[in-house]
């Protein structure tokens, strides 16, 4: 049987944040997703999940620069996840997506509803 790690998400940024490494740039940023639905009683939910993504600058068409708050992004990657220990023992899991393709929708808003 064939393993697969492979994550595909559009959604909106939330936070980013900017590092320089000599002569390459990073950015993180978060991507939100939502689900919608409805209760069986009719009331509507969304469902919103905050994915972190970290996307090195040359990697795939993107300009790092334009991933900003708000913007629209397509993601497709693998899951990668980090296992630590903070200063006071506590052993804690990280989860990140690497991408391999991202894309800014320029112009774009997600419609309601759409899963």
């Amino acid at each position: 049987m064939e393993q697969l790690n492979r994550i595909e998400l559009r959604g909106y940024v939330g936070f980013t944040h900017q590092n320089t490494f000599g002569n390459s740039r990073m950015v993180r940023f978060s991507l939100a997703t939502s689900y919608y639905y409805r209760t069986p009683e009719g009331a509507p939910v969304v469902e919103t999940t905050w994915h972190n993504v970290s996307v090195w600058d040359g990697n795939g068409d993107v300009d790092i620069s334009q991933i900003k708050k708000g913007a629209v992004v397509e993601v497709v990657g693998r899951m990668k996840g980090t296992k630590y220990t903070t200063a006071e023992g506590v052993e804690k899991h990280f989860y990140e997506v690497v991408p391999t393709s991202v894309k800014v929708l320029e112009g774009k808003a997600l419609p309601q509803g759409s899963n």
